[in-house]
């Protein structure tokens, strides 16, 4: 069984406190899902190039301030790597938590960022755990009150992965 460290706890624990703390507060519920492209040193697909599409998941709450938290994931969403013997390390997926800002540009414009911890897997010869920290910034286009798209780009440090994708996100 696998022991998770007390960074990533402290990091789940401060994420639901701020989010607990601020039920009370105005704020925004923000569910998204998202469509991406992985690159870096620990991306490799069947024909060797180091880039792979992937999905990402994340559920969120926001602050009217701008300030936030989010549960998020990033999975590789490559077939012929998922199901075929590779012999070398891949990135397969993250699972984590971020604290998260935003800037308001515009009126429908928003610059928005992210700092987080969580957990990457790599896949191959066996499977193997990482704890990563994630940078984010992003530009999210509101034009409704209950639609947004975000164009962001997200940085694991440990694995050093890039991830580069187009957000959808339904604000309620």
């Amino acid at each position: 069984m696998l022991k998770t460290s007390s960074l990533v706890r402290g990091a789940v624990a401060c994420a639901a406190f701020l989010i607990a703390g601020s039920a009370f507060a105005e704020g925004t519920f923000t569910p998204e899902i998202g469509i991406a492209q992985t690159s870096g040193k620990n991306v490799r697909d069947i024909d060797g190039r180091s880039h792979d599409p992937a999905l990402t998941a994340a559920f969120g709450y926001e602050l009217d301030n701008g300030l936030g938290a989010r549960v998020m994931t990033i999975g590789d969403f490559n077939v012929q790597t998922d199901l075929g013997p590779n012999d070398y390390r891949t990135f397969d997926n993250f699972i984590g938590v971020q604290a998260t800002g935003k800037l308001a540009l515009a009126n429908t414009l928003n610059l928005r960022g992210g700092l987080g911890l969580g957990r990457s897997m790599l896949s191959g010869d066996g499977h193997e755990l990482r704890t990563d920290g994630i940078l984010s910034v992003g530009l999210q286009w509101r034009p409704a009150s209950h639609y947004a798209m975000e164009v962001r780009f997200d940085r694991l440090t440990t694995t050093s992965t890039n991830v580069i994708g187009l957000q959808f996100q339904v604000p309620f």
